[in-house]
């Protein structure tokens, strides 16, 4: 179903909370997300938004836009938000049996 790591970039106010995003995609989506710097850097297929904010940021025509409000644990809702990305993700991989992407793609 995959056929490459969805590439999500992460916005927010507070770089604190952009670099936590990151890293949990990194370690809890590694194999099903790659974590973007900027969106001009590369195509991206998911902007995220962090805070109320960043989500005024529209992001380019044709991306997909999720804004995850944050409570006063910040750390465990951007882990929560993640781990039920990826989990939305091996689900729909689990319906044709196709896994994760590949790892070279």
């Amino acid at each position: 179903m995959y056929k490459r790591r969805a590439r999500i970039l992460f916005l927010a106010s507070d770089p604190e909370d952009v670099a936590c995003a990151r890293q949990a995609a990194q370690t809890l989506g590694s194999g099903w997300l790659e974590p973007v710097g900027d969106a001009q850097d590369t195509p991206i297929d998911l902007v995220v938004s962090l805070d109320a904010q960043a989500a005024c940021a529209a992001p380019a025509r044709g991306v997909a836009h999720k804004h995850w409000p944050l409570g006063p644990m910040r750390a465990e809702d951007i882990h929560r938000h993640v781990a039920s990305l990826v989990g939305g993700m091996r689900l729909l991989a689990a319906v044709d049996d196709s896994g994760p992407p590949p790892a070279d793609a």
